[in-house]
């Protein structure tokens, strides 16, 4: 979402569906993946595009003027003061209110699993994609081997930090988990995961994910 005085930040309705704007799939499988885990979730509200909630609030992409060599022109020449405003209005809510989650997981269980996920597209600058779950960690320690064994083992084509880098400073799990509690960010293929099938058959995965989370430090 991009409140409406914001003017869609200038782009086209084409762009603000596209993948620069959010992770499709990503809402429909936290509403069905959330209670199938027993999990507290949060997701995101607003458009990455006003601030990435997974950068740093230092980073100088946390406000991107460009996304796949797209121009926004609405990002485009804020100065200090704009960018800062955007990121307490945009950012720092959302990492206040994970914060607290957490807290409260803790208090009340003795302990905390941070589960995160994101999605990729099928192609990217014009190269297919085979990759259909990446495992995130920027230290990963063998539970995420083994996960990445079992997904696998079932079918699917998995690797460890691909199709990015799970050591980014400052990122959702770098912030709040990294050095606290066992963490994981997934990302999963976008066409993938916005079919209903597949999400209903993943599921039973991610809970022996969190199975596994369980029976290490991971952190």
């Amino acid at each position: 979402m991009i409140p409406a005085q914001l003017d869609g930040l200038g782009l086209s309705n084409e762009d603000l569906q596209d993948h620069i704007a959010y992770d499709p799939g990503v809402d429909e499988a936290l509403v069905s993946w959330g209670d199938a885990l027993g999990a507290s979730s949060l997701r995101g509200v607003y458009s990455r595009l006003l601030s990435d909630l997974n950068r740093a609030d230092n980073d100088p992409t946390v406000v991107p003027a460009i996304s796949d060599r797209r121009v926004i022109p609405g990002n485009v020449g804020l100065d200090a003061e704009e960018l800062a405003a955007r990121i307490k209005q945009y950012h720092h809510p959302y990492h206040d209110a994970l914060g607290g989650l957490v807290h409260d997981a803790v208090a009340k269980n003795g302990c905390c699993r941070l589960l995160s996920i994101h999605s990729f597209t099928p192609t990217w600058r014009g190269q297919q994609r085979d990759l259909e779950v990446g495992l995130l960690h920027a230290r990963p320690p063998s539970f995420v081997d083994q996960c990445c064994d079992l997904l696998r083992g079932a079918g699917y084509r998995a690797a460890i930090n691909e199709p990015y880098d799970g050591a980014l400073p400052g990122d959702c799990m770098d912030r709040h988990g990294v050095g606290k509690h066992p963490h994981l960010l997934i990302e999963i293929r976008n066409d993938l995961l916005q079919d209903a099938g597949w999400r209903f058959e993943f599921v039973g995965f991610l809970e022996k994910i969190n199975e596994m989370m369980g029976n290490e430090d991971g952190r």
